[in-house]
């Protein structure tokens, strides 16, 4: 690799990427275009079913309401008899076929209608008959209709009772629904009415709804897994395949059934408890995918193609210039800083090439400025070390002018001269950001000297600090701004400043105030300096009162800050705790 050229490298390197970029993009827009296909056709089989169970539920519905009128209706009612007045009888039966053909009419899915008494006597839309071997209260009807408060309840897939009866034991199924009919003193059931619906009316239905796929099977099956509607030979297979999954207790969206995965959908009729399923093999469904994989394979490779031939212009474009560069850097590496390139182009090529040759004819000059800078950087240095003071000759030159002012007898001066070096000494002073609170007070005490004599004695101070409080840790050089702040902004001619410590017990810690008897601040003064605003400043260099309230919330907390107070000719009041713990 290292010894191809770098055209080559180039090439091999952008096909590469090329290569895996348009397998990347392919194998994401397959798998995303085939996942969205896969949900679709799911959702086209779930709202199928959907469908289908919507049509079921009206079926159902109508005949139970059907049902419930039927056990109800008066007609029924009054030629139910127990008992053997066979004329009796025979007029009822009459009155009853007469008006259950009329709700047959009225409903063509409608197969059967008949009720049997406790006494064993069938009446249906046919005739009726006293039922041999055949005890109403211990068969299946009459528990299922005791069992379920009164309300109708789907049997499901039965053979037909009519035809039993009768000896014919064909084929022939129905779906049954059976309703009691109780009576209405002492609610006991006294008759059961049995309702049978033709399955084919599901089927039916089953048809309507066209199928998305060539091999999508669609069937019913009622709550104890018997076919309801659908082609049996087709579903058999798929039918038992089913019941042993469900049997299991899964819950599957996928079935193997022989060696075919299928794609299962499922619904339950919340009336009935009937399932509906719909089964499509997986190869039709990747049948309609396979088109799209063709077409993004070829998409790839075409642009895969005509990446490869903008490749290679573009490979010749940026080579030529760059061999004609490496030519030129040999001659130089020789000593010839004459070699000039014949430069021709505008682009970035052309502008490198304008560049090696202003680099060349530069050289020798750069050379010499860059060694002519650095004895300039080096004597530059020189001068700043050398005009730098020393801060222990300024200690020692107070100290001096000290020990002069003794000799004077120059008292007052040498006070003055004492409290500025220490002044000097605590604000140059880098041993830690937190200092005692006594020494803070001594440093404002050298201030506030040097201040009075400045005013001419016109300043007047008092500071009032607890024995107990003068351990407190408080920031350095923190009361100096506040203190500055009164002088300069509330008593520049003349007035007292008081600086004092106390403690509030709600709090848990000390306060620290600093007040004047100055001019004070009008409203808007006052809010400006609580805004930060404005600063109050001693010079171009100090730190104002903004930058002191930002300090301590920076060292205890948002929740600590300055508290300032202040009336136009009454003075300012400037505090600020210090939590317990510090």
């Amino acid at each position: 690799m290292k010894q191809l050229s770098f055209r080559a490298k180039i090439m091999i390197v952008f096909i590469t990427i090329g290569i895996l970029q348009g397998g990347i993009m392919g194998y994401f827009a397959y798998s995303h275009a085939r996942s969205l296909i896969f949900n679709n056709k799911k959702n086209e089989m779930e709202n199928m079913l959907e469908k289908i169970n919507i049509s079921v539920t009206d079926k159902v519905s109508y005949m139970t309401q059907l049902g419930q009128s039927t056990a109800t209706s008066q007609i029924v009612r009054n030629n139910i008899h127990s008992g053997e007045d066979y004329l009796q009888v025979g007029r009822s039966k009459r009155n009853i076929a007469e008006y259950f053909s009329s709700l047959v009419l009225s409903f063509e899915p409608l197969n059967n209608i008949m009720i049997i008494d406790r006494s064993n006597i069938l009446y249906s839309t046919y005739d009726y008959y006293r039922l041999q071997d055949f005890d109403l209260v211990s068969s299946k009807y009459y528990e299922a209709a005791s069992e379920h408060g009164g309300q109708p309840v789907w049997l499901g897939l039965q053979d037909n009772l009519l035809f039993y009866m009768e000896g014919i034991t064909g084929p022939e199924k129905v779906l049954t629904m059976v309703e009691p009919i109780t009576d209405f003193y002492n609610q006991e059931v006294i008759a059961v009415l049995i309702m049978d619906l033709n399955p084919d009316t599901f089927l039916d239905i089953l048809h309507t709804e066209n199928a998305s796929f060539p091999h999508q099977m669609t069937f019913m099956l009622d709550q104890n897994q018997r076919l309801i509607a659908g082609d049996e030979k087709t579903v058999s297979q798929v039918i038992d395949a089913v019941c042993a999954m469900e049997n299991r207790g899964g819950e599957s969206k996928e079935l193997m059934v022989g060696q075919e995965r299928m794609a299962l959908s499922v619904i339950e009729n919340e009336a009935t408890r009937w399932k509906i399923y719909t089964m499509v093999p997986y190869s039709d469904i990747s049948a309609q995918v396979q088109s799209l994989n063709h077409s993004i394979l070829l998409s790839i490779i075409l642009c895969n193609l005509l990446i490869l031939v903008c490749l290679l212009v573009v490979s010749l474009a940026i080579t030529a210039p760059v061999k004609k560069l490496i030519e030129a850097m040999r001659e130089v590496q020789q000593g010839n800083f004459d070699y000039r390139i014949d430069n021709k182009r505008s682009d970035e090529m052309g502008r490198l090439m304008e560049t090696f040759n202003y680099m060349v004819f530069k050289i020798d000059m750069l050379i010499k400025e860059v060694y002519q800078e650095k004895l300039a950087q080096k004597n530059a240095e020189l001068e700043a070390l050398q005009s730098q003071i020393n801060p222990h000759f300024l200690y020692n030159t107070l100290d001096t002018i000290n020990w002069m002012l003794l000799e004077k007898k120059e008292y007052e001066i040498s006070g003055i001269v004492v409290s500025l070096g220490e002044m000097m000494k605590y604000a140059i002073s880098r041993s830690s950001r937190t200092v005692a609170l006594r020494e803070e007070i001594r440093h404002i005490s050298n201030y506030l000297l040097i201040q009075k004599e400045r005013m001419e004695d016109k300043l007047e101070y008092e500071i009032d600090i607890p024995h107990q409080y003068e351990s407190v840790q408080v920031p350095r050089l923190i009361l100096q701004p506040l203190v500055e702040n009164a002088i300069i902004h509330g008593i520049e001619t003349g007035g007292k400043v008081s600086i004092r410590v106390y403690e509030r017990e709600e709090d848990g810690g000390c306060w620290l105030e600093v007040s004047d008897n100055g001019a004070g601040m009008d409203e808007e003064q006052l809010k400006r300096l609580r805004d930060g605003t404005t600063e109050m400043r001693m010079d171009h260099r100090s730190i104002g009162v903004e930058n002191v309230n930002k300090r301590i919330r920076l060292y205890y907390g948002e929740e600590f800050g300055l508290t300032i107070e202040s009336r136009l000719g009454e003075g300012t009041v400037i505090r600020f705790c210090i939590p317990g713990n510090s």
